[in-house]
């Protein structure tokens, strides 16, 4: 009886023990488990077809399975993007490379890490009836544009503005089609899209056919953000590649839930707009989406120098990295 209550009790305490080292095991496993990285994406405008790989990325997980919790923020005309940046508001940001340029020569320490974009959508939408077919044949419209645009004033320098009475834009598309000696700025991806459905009948002139071709929908950062966080950069550089990837082969996935945060465009019209963007993303098929070329940007600083834009001795120094692209 003694000796079976002591093996009794043995093996109660080798069981206990056993619990306890398992217990201990499993707490330690679990101290070592990856943390996930909450970040913020702050669009420059309303979701649309610009930022269909960004919500691609949230909407496949591809965020999530690097690890990443990322909150993606609408933004709109005091969006502001670059300042939230640059304070550390928000970890990434959605611009145009020109205005990276332009925020970086007023002091913002900004770079950009990727750009969705090779060709600027950016375009000057005018009616067919008007029969202008080129910028050559701007002339006897009101053309509405921002006061303060590069591409504004790059037109103005290029281009022969005859007989063009320039207004400010208004963001609307009200005048346009009410009017057809009206003509206005625009995004191919866009606006043209939806006048067209209700019954306008646009011609787009691409500003990229008279050489200003900004880079466009560029993720950037904080230059201590990239410093400090280099490996959540690159995780975040890899996951938005593999969306826009995945947006540009079947953009519906995302383009439905663009469309409920976006009551403007409706899904028909971002399906068109996602088929309008695919060349702009890749011009080049052996050319990965996100790349950057050294050459593209010293051009846009003659440009914006040309312009009276930037300080005469801006230098592009970190405006841009192509350090945190996935190597092909």
């Amino acid at each position: 009886m003694k000796t079976t209550l002591t093996a009794l009790l043995g093996w109660s305490v080798a069981v206990f023990g056993f619990g306890s080292v398992l217990m201990l095991c499993c707490g330690c496993q679990s101290e070592t488990l990856p943390q996930t990285d909450k970040i913020s994406l702050q669009l420059n405008w309303f979701p649309d077809a610009q930022h269909g790989g960004f919500y691609m990325a949230q909407l496949k997980g591809y965020y999530s399975q690097e690890g990443l919790e990322v909150e993606i923020l609408a933004g709109g005309p005091g969006a502001n993007v670059e300042a939230k940046v640059d304070r550390g508001k928000v970890e990434f940001g959605i611009a145009n490379a020109h205005r990276i340029l332009l925020k970086r020569n007023e002091g913002a320490k900004i770079s950009a890490v990727f750009a969705a974009f090779q060709k600027s959508p950016r375009c000057i939408m005018v009616h067919r009836e008007s029969g202008i077919r080129t910028f050559e044949d701007l002339e006897g419209v009101t053309l509405a544009v921002g006061s303060d645009a590069a591409f504004r004033k790059f037109m103005e320098q290029n281009v022969d503005l005859h007989d063009v009475k320039l207004v400010s834009y208004s963001g609307s598309n009200a005048t346009f089609l009410q009017d057809k000696n009206y003509a206005q700025q625009a995004y191919s991806i866009s606006e043209p899209i939806l006048v067209k459905r209700q019954g306008a009948d646009p011609v787009v002139l691409m500003l990229s056919d008279i050489g200003f071709n900004p880079y466009t929908s560029c993720v950037f950062a904080s230059e201590d953000y990239l410093k400090n966080n280099p490996e959540t950069v690159r995780k975040f550089v890899r996951a938005s590649q593999k969306g826009w990837e995945a947006y540009l082969e079947n953009p519906e996935f995302a383009n439905q839930k663009m469309a409920e945060l976006n009551k403007e465009h409706d899904l028909i019209a971002l399906n068109q707009g996602a088929a309008a963007a695919a060349p702009l993303c890749r011009p080049k098929e052996d050319e990965p989406i996100g790349s950057m070329n050294p050459d593209r940007w010293k051009v846009l600083v003659g440009q914006l120098k040309n312009l009276k834009m930037l300080k005469p001795d801006f230098q592009l120094n970190e405006a841009f990295t192509v350090d945190f692209l996935p190597v092909h």
